[in-house]
Order: C-alpha cells, then sequence, then structure tokens
C-alpha cells in the first residue's frame, strides 16, 4: 500500500520519468536511493511490480534497510534498481 505523499510524487512526475508504467526510470532511480537517509520515508518496487512503503533505518553504497511496519517491524532491503520514492527528494 502506497502513502498518500508517495502517490502524489509518482502522480506529480509521472511525465518527467518518461516510462510507461509511471515509476521512475533507471537515471532517477539511482538519484533518489543516493538522498535516502536512515528516518526518511522510501518506497520501492518489488519483483512483482508492489510498491511497498516503509521508513530507512540503515543506509549502505549498496542497498537500504526498509522497516515496512507491521506488528514486528519486517524489514525490506531497497536496492538502487528498486527505489522509486524517497521523502523530501528533488530530481
Amino acid at each position: 500500500m502506497t502513502s498518500p505523499a508517495c502517490a502524489r510524487f509518482l502522480a506529480k512526475n509521472k511525465e518527467i520519468f518518461g516510462t510507461r508504467d509511471g515509476l521512475p526510470g533507471e537515471y532517477h532511480r539511482r538519484n533518489l536511493f543516493r538522498q535516502a537517509r536512515p528516518g526518511k520515508q522510501a518506497a520501492m518496487v518489488t519483483d512483482h511490480g508492489t510498491v511497498l512503503v516503509g521508513r530507512v533505518v540503515m543506509v549502505f553504497d549498496s542497498h537500504c534497510v526498509l522497516n515496512l511496519g507491521g506488528r514486528y517491524g519486517t524489514p525490506g532491503v531497497m536496492t538502487p534498481e528498486a527505489c522509486v520514492y524517497v521523502a523530501g527528494a528533488t530530481l
């Protein structure tokens, strides 16, 4: 389930991305990933096309760890290829 802020960001920048699915392309995904910091909200797309939203917990050069919520704080691993939204990021 996407957050309202994530949905607004994706709808607002759909033309800038220029992709058929309306999600950021490779260049924009890497740019968004570089702006991920602990505590910020971020979204990633899975192999099945589902967009998952969570809080960034740890940041590494190759991936970020997200807290996807739930009763036990389900973890998720976001790579630059999967990153579609970071709160407060500029394109």
